[in-house]
């Protein structure tokens, strides 16, 4: 996917909070992940707020070598045969949510309020 808009950042950031909050909701049970869905449930809410308040300059500035690719996972079809692969998925899954958000910072300077949540958001990542 490419990110070539602010657009196409808030909604592929959206994607991947939704597929990581799914798979702590799924694995809740097996391992203590509430406060990790909670965190996910505001930050997905955050998002959506800023998304909304950033319509106007979404389609202003374009974005250039951006790819969602590099940063796309997704536990289907995955079997964790113990919390160890659990904790290890979810570690791989963070540090990548993690590095986008910190390049999407750095691709959305001309908006310092989003690029700064960016931000905010990978050290919100840092596990």
């Amino acid at each position: 996917m490419n990110l070539g808009t602010l657009g196409a950042i808030f909604k592929f950031s959206l994607e991947i909070e939704n597929k990581a909050l799914a798979f702590y909701e799924e694995y809740i049970e097996l391992e203590n992940f509430g406060d990790i869905v909670v965190q996910y449930r505001k930050r997905i809410k955050r998002l959506k707020r800023i998304q909304r308040e950033n319509t106007t300059e979404m389609i202003l500035e374009p974005i250039e070598d951006f790819k969602g690719l590099l940063f796309d996972f997704s536990s289907e079809g995955k079997e964790f045969k113990d919390v160890e692969s659990v904790i290890s998925f979810a570690k791989s899954m963070e540090e990548k949510i993690k590095i986008f958000y910190f390049q999407a910072s750095e691709k959305v300077t001309f908006l310092k309020e989003v690029a700064y949540i960016f931000k905010e958001f990978s050290k919100e990542h840092d596990s």
